[in-house]
């Protein structure tokens, strides 16, 4: 979380935060207070989701909107640590990029060069002609000589067989049939995915890294608290009537942080 951060600019971010965050509002004059309050529901969000660029993104503009004359500071660092997740983000996709472009790359180069060797033990074999035309067939299996790419010549199957998947020369339609039926098989759609049931979510080990939200919205849970929709508003609730806020983007990083794209049904409050 923001907290182990060790760059010097970026810690005077967090206590600069924590300063927000630590203000008694009791010590502030009536005109003050609604800046200070702002300003310190920003800092505790900011801080809470640091590293979660889809919640920071999801209450920018309400905020921005909602913000008092004063709290200008505290959004600015707000802004700037979006930009920055979002910097980080596209850094990483342009490296994974590189990386898949350079093993197609080495692939290529590799199909090339055994191209290459196959061609040279073809020329030494005894008796193999010294050049071949395109259209030329291999005297031992169903391939063409063929222009695969200009002036790079390689052996290719034969279209036609391609044109007729599981039917060859001499095939006999009993293996025609075989191979049908292994291809209907092949084709079949998979079983769909087993989506865990709350209980069988919170059996699972608890992930490492949680914030204090996320970790308290775990123990909620265990405890027998359900989530609960009012309005816009998220709460979870137990059967006394206890109720606890919790936030959208609290349980969005939970769902990534188990690794599911769903909510169990089991979780909302009957």
């Amino acid at each position: 979380m923001a907290q182990e951060f060790t760059n010097g600019a970026m810690d005077e971010r967090i206590v600069r935060l924590n300063e927000f965050k630590g203000v008694k509002m009791a010590q502030l004059s009536k005109g003050k207070r609604p800046a200070a309050k702002f300003n310190k529901e920003v800092a505790n969000y900011l801080l809470t989701n640091w590293d979660e660029v889809h919640a920071l993104q999801q209450c920018s503009d309400n905020m921005h909107n909602e913000m008092p004359k004063g709290c200008e500071e505290v959004m600015e660092i707000y802004d700037k640590r979006i930009k920055e997740l979002l910097a980080e983000d596209k850094a990483k996709k342009e490296q994974e990029r590189s990386e898949r472009k350079r093993i197609r790359e080495e692939r290529h180069a590799k199909r090339e060069a055994e191209a290459a060797a196959k061609e040279l033990v073809n020329k030494r074999k005894p008796g193999a002609p010294k050049t071949r035309k395109v259209g030329d067939r291999h005297p031992n299996h169903p391939w063409i000589w063929t222009e695969y790419k200009k002036g790079k010549f390689d052996w290719r199957i034969d279209p036609a067989l391609k044109q007729k998947p599981g039917k060859k020369a001499g095939a006999t339609a009993n293996q025609s049939k075989k191979k049908e039926v292994a291809g209907k098989a092949e084709k079949a759609e998979p079983a769909a995915a087993h989506k865990l049931t709350l209980t069988e979510l919170l059996s699972k080990p608890t992930p490492q890294g949680l914030s204090k939200p996320q970790q308290n919205v775990i123990k909620s849970l265990k405890k027998g608290f359900r989530l609960r929709k009012d309005g816009d508003a998220l709460w979870l609730t137990d059967a006394a009537g206890n109720n606890e806020r919790t936030e959208k983007g609290v349980l969005e990083a939970l769902q990534r942080r188990y690794k599911i794209d769903y909510i169990p049904k089991d979780i909302w409050y009957r």
